[in-house]
């Protein structure tokens, strides 16, 4: 008896998890269309390749034009290449100092969101910048 309780309660998950599953994707490809405007949501994922003068500390952050956007959710990460190390910058993060050495470094950015024309790749990447300052020499 018990058996069967588990493997109903087990089916009712299952079935519920596909449920919300399924209600999760149609909300995120349908277009909303509210007061007379219309929203388009995107989602890309692109690599830039960043490079650096000269071995030092740095100050780290993703900064966008938003007048374009409707809503933007960005995820910047760094590869350090030393040791696997990776660094995440995020567009609602503050300033996040980073040690780097000279070199090129491969920059992964994965964005989502919404606005009133339709996006495409170009726009995001002239749009949407991770900036580095140099804050001075770090130890090594």
């Amino acid at each position: 008896m018990r058996t069967y309780i588990i493997i109903a309660l087990l089916i009712i998950s299952v079935a519920f998890t596909a449920y919300s599953s399924a209600r999760l994707i149609d909300s995120t490809v349908s277009q909303y269309q509210g007061q007379g405007t219309q929203s388009y949501p995107f989602s890309f994922n692109y690599t830039e390749v960043l490079y650096v003068p000269h071995s030092g500390d740095y100050a780290v952050k993703i900064e966008s034009n938003k007048s374009i956007f409707s809503s933007l959710y960005v995820i910047a990460l760094i590869s350090l290449g030393e040791d696997s190390k990776t660094v995440a910058v995020t567009l609602s993060s503050p300033y996040q100092v980073v040690h780097l050495h000279r070199g090129l470094y491969q920059v992964k950015f994965f964005v989502t969101g919404t606005s009133r024309d339709k996006i495409n790749i170009t726009t995001l990447e002239q749009n949407v910048n991770l900036t580095i300052i140099y804050e001075g020499e770090g130890e090594d």
